[in-house]
């Protein structure tokens, strides 16, 4: 093993060690407008039926965010092939 493969697999690991401990607070959080039940969302009175209407709609837009914020948090995709951080947004990583 060279020094490049052994930097690689370090920065492979800490990145699924990241992504995994970000998985483990969407696992946290997934349910969360419904903490104080099906008569609930977010904390705020609905009626009976909304989670079968518009309700769904929502908590699924709810936990998509979620996700893709998971995902960007986790930072998975500054270690993609090819992907140079010195040349997006004028440096920004």
């Amino acid at each position: 093993m060279n020094q490049h493969t052994g930097q690689t697999l370090i920065i492979a690991t800490a990145c699924l060690f990241m992504f995994a401990m970000q998985a483990m607070s969407l696992w946290k959080k997934w349910n969360l407008p419904l903490l104080h039940g099906r008569t609930y969302f977010a904390g705020v009175p609905v009626d009976t039926g909304f989670y079968d209407g518009a309700g769904r709609a929502l908590l699924r837009k709810i936990r998509g965010w979620m996700v893709a914020l998971t995902l960007w948090k986790s930072g998975w995709w500054r270690y993609l092939p090819g992907y140079n951080c010195s040349t997006r947004r004028g440096g920004w990583c």
